[in-house]
């Protein structure tokens, strides 16, 4: 099992240093397995920023003469080792990583013209284009729909709601991770949420912190206190959260949220953030803590009942694997409390 788990990733590598030359961002398959005569060929597409220490980007270089020129990136990551060690268990797939898109983005689907949500989308995927992306169907050269998604399955530290359910015909993995989730800036929250009226909050734009933040706006206006000032940072150009913590450190908003993780890695590799940290309550169990969902999985179209129930069956092994490859020995590579340990192996 750890050698598939090896291979998998070095396939990837290479096959991504020889995509990424003609242009086309996915990365390559897993290796047809002996033991399955058919198998089905599946994309899994995510953001193209930055979200450490859940996924973030190496640089690949290709030496042309003297110089070292950069010709693509491959995905790391808590989510990314959890996703190879799961697909490790399911040998009845092989599996395209998608998370980029430039002149050349239509590539990775093998000739076909990319679709409208493509077309507004060079460059990294954006978040708001992963759910729509699960039921939006290929195009061919004429126009036409052919019987291909854009993609099979989205990962990207994404909550389970119900209301993402309905709103985008998806269905939801079992959770592999329930972070904490705090507010992170200089200003201190000590009534809650009163503390937070008339300040200056930065959130990722189309989250479920943001569609908190909004909760909360309207809390405040029924109690007659100043909503706070909001501001949405999006993908485009930069990462959400580096536009996020240069905003912070200018002074340009008092705080920001999102889950626990991504602050105590963040502080860790940026001493600019030393001055800021997490304040007020855990919102998992603060006021307005159902917007936030169950937790974290992976979204699949809701017709595609068979690859939802072989990942989670999957996803159940690595997780119940207290040892060496499994979810236990993931989340410790990335993580050092274990305030979000979801596997029994505590």
């Amino acid at each position: 099992m750890k050698t598939g788990a090896r291979l998998f990733l070095t396939l990837s590598i290479m096959a991504f240093s020889i995509i990424a030359m003609i242009g086309n961002s996915a990365l390559s398959e897993v290796v047809p397995n002996s033991i399955c005569d058919n198998q089905r060929a599946i994309v899994i597409a995510t953001e193209g920023s930055k979200f450490e220490p859940f996924k973030s980007f190496t640089p690949v270089f290709k030496k042309v003469n003297a110089l070292n020129l950069e010709v693509g990136k491959i995905p790391t990551g808590f989510e990314i080792d959890l996703l190879n060690t799961v697909f490790n268990q399911m040998p009845c797939y092989s599996v395209s990583f998608i998370f980029n898109y430039d002149s050349a983005g239509e590539a990775a689907f093998e000739g076909t013209v990319p679709n409208e949500i493509l077309k507004k989308s060079r460059g990294p995927i954006d978040f708001g284009a992963l759910f729509p992306g699960l039921t939006q169907k290929r195009k061919s050269a004429n126009g036409l729909e052919t019987d291909q998604y854009l993609w099979d399955m989205t990962i990207a530290t994404t909550g389970i709601t119900q209301e993402r359910r309905d709103k985008y015909k998806i269905e939801f993995s079992d959770t592999y991770f329930k972070p904490r989730k705090h507010f992170f800036g200089r200003a201190t929250l000590t009534q809650f949420p009163q503390d937070l009226a008339g300040k200056r909050i930065g959130v990722k734009a189309k989250t479920l912190f943001a569609k908190y933040a909004l909760f909360i706006n309207k809390h405040l206006a029924e109690l007659n206190l100043t909503p706070m000032i909001l501001t949405e940072f999006d993908d485009v150009t930069l990462p959400a959260f580096d536009k996020i913590f240069a905003a912070l450190k200018q002074n340009q908003i008092d705080l920001t949220l999102a889950d626990d993780e991504l602050f105590i890695t963040a502080k860790q590799n940026d001493t600019g953030l030393t001055p800021f940290q997490l304040t007020g309550p855990d919102l998992i169990q603060a006021f307005g803590h159902e917007q936030f969902g169950e937790g974290v999985g992976v979204a699949f179209r809701q017709s595609d009942t068979v690859l939802t129930l072989d990942f989670n069956r999957a996803l159940k092994a690595v997780i119940l694997n207290c040892g060496t490859g499994g979810y236990k020995s993931i989340y410790e590579k990335y993580f050092k409390a274990a305030s979000s340990l979801i596997s029994h192996c505590k």
